[in-house]
């Protein structure tokens, strides 16, 4: 029988994200979204109602490079959360509002991505700061 392999919850993935941003950078400013969080009813009908909807990227870095206005990332646990061996997305509504909100920034002048990962967050965001001046 295969071991299946272990993906860490994409939460753990963004408390290690920001994490590891906060020693790398410690001035850098960023913003980790809380959908993925379990809160009480009321505080989630709050927050609901103050946030554009669903689709919108889990990490914003706000800093500016020459080509960029600001780094999103959604962040997954893997590839295969998203695409299907043969590359295509998914068939699921919330995967297709998220990729339309990317586009969507993306054509605002941001660098957007899905990130497969913990390892694959780390190295977009190490990238993309190659790229400040």
């Amino acid at each position: 029988m295969k071991k299946k392999k272990y993906l860490p919850k994409e939460e753990s993935i963004q408390k290690t994200l920001c994490q590891y941003i906060k020693l790398k950078w410690p001035g850098v400013w960023f913003r980790c979204d809380l959908g993925g969080l379990r809160i009480p009813i009321g505080q989630a009908v709050k927050v609901k109602k103050c946030s554009f909807g669903r689709g919108f990227p889990d990490f914003f870095l706000p800093l500016r490079t020459e080509r960029y206005n600001g780094l999103f990332i959604e962040i997954k646990k893997s590839f295969n959360e998203v695409y299907t061996q043969k590359g295509v997305l998914r068939n699921n509504e919330h995967l297709r509002e998220q990729l339309q909100c990317l586009e969507y920034l993306q054509g605002q002048g941001f660098k957007t991505k899905f990130g497969y990962g913990l390892d694959d967050c780390i190295l977009t965001i190490d990238e993309y700061m190659k790229d400040i001046g």
